[in-house]
């Protein structure tokens, strides 16, 4: 995952500090949806629903605007403003390689999952604190996954650890650390 500590913009990349202080068992699943693809609902402390749903081509675009977004924290060079990479992110949508999160219409955060590895996960700022990244997380991992992240990153590092995900010894490119989901 690209989890960076910087300063918060409008939209946060997994504000994994407040996350992990998110009421825990909240989820209301939804019992007619049975299917592997099948989503569940959370329950905000506001009051509102958010819908955890795999994604669909018709999320591409907005999944791709949220996460030119927040481009500064992921970081995102201003070469990925195209539409070759509007296209690429619509393509991984229509795979359903993502999970979304969505309150009515809009969505609010996804997670972005190739093959194991975890990337993207993006929660805009309005919705942070409501388990939003916890349950795109928590939805996205499984035996086998893992994901990167910054080691000044305490937050994120301590939301992955509580969701089961173990330091690798694995060696990545630039100052990443991998971080490997064992299953309990």
């Amino acid at each position: 995952m690209r989890f960076l500590g910087e300063p918060a913009p409008p939209v946060l990349i997994a504000s994994v500090a407040r996350m992990s202080a998110a009421i825990s068992g909240v989820f209301i699943f939804n019992p007619a949806c049975r299917c592997a693809h099948a989503g569940y609902s959370l329950m905000r402390q506001s009051g509102t629903m958010i819908e955890i749903r795999r994604s669909t081509e018709s999320d591409g675009q907005a999944v791709y605007d949220l996460l030119w977004s927040a481009r500064a924290e992921i970081p995102l060079r201003d070469s990925f403003d195209t539409s070759e990479s509007c296209a690429w992110v619509k393509k991984h949508c229509s795979e359903g390689h993502m999970w979304v999160a969505l309150d009515g219409t809009t969505i609010v955060g996804f997670l972005f999952r190739n093959l194991d590895e975890l990337f993207y996960l993006v929660v805009a700022t309005k919705y942070r604190g409501d388990g939003v990244g916890r349950s795109l997380l928590r939805k996205g991992k499984r035996k086998g996954t893992y994901c990167k992240i910054k080691p000044h990153n305490t937050a994120a590092i301590s939301l992955v650890e509580a969701e089961g995900f173990v330091k690798s010894d694995q060696l990545t490119p630039g100052d990443w650390v991998r971080y490997d989901y064992k299953q309990a």
